[in-house]
């Protein structure tokens, strides 16, 4: 569990402090953190949350561009906003579980 912690954490913090737009930081922080993550990494208790967030952040047609990419690309800045704070909320529930 600490590594999909880790991942989360590195997400909470390129996203907090990136200087590109809040829609690119989204685009570049769960392709180099999040998307590498495996059901097999997600405790039990979140692995709905884990597995409905990277439905709905990866379900654009790939056209000459990543998934996540293109799906972002698509998204109204309200959307961009409810993906990160479900993000954040899936890391408050890591670290919840990580202090267990």
């Amino acid at each position: 569990m600490s590594y999909a912690w880790e991942k989360f954490n590195n997400t909470i913090y390129d996203l907090a402090t990136g200087e590109k737009p809040l829609r690119q930081r989204l685009v570049d922080a769960y392709s180099q953190h999040i998307e590498v993550l495996r059901e097999e990494n997600i405790p039990e208790e979140i692995k709905a949350e884990f597995t409905q967030l990277s439905n709905d952040i990866s379900r654009a047609e790939n056209q000459g561009e990543g998934t996540i990419d293109a799906t972002v690309k698509q998204l109204k800045d309200s959307e961009i906003l409810q993906i990160v704070e479900r993000i954040m909320t899936i890391y408050q529930k890591l670290c919840t579980l990580k202090d267990l």
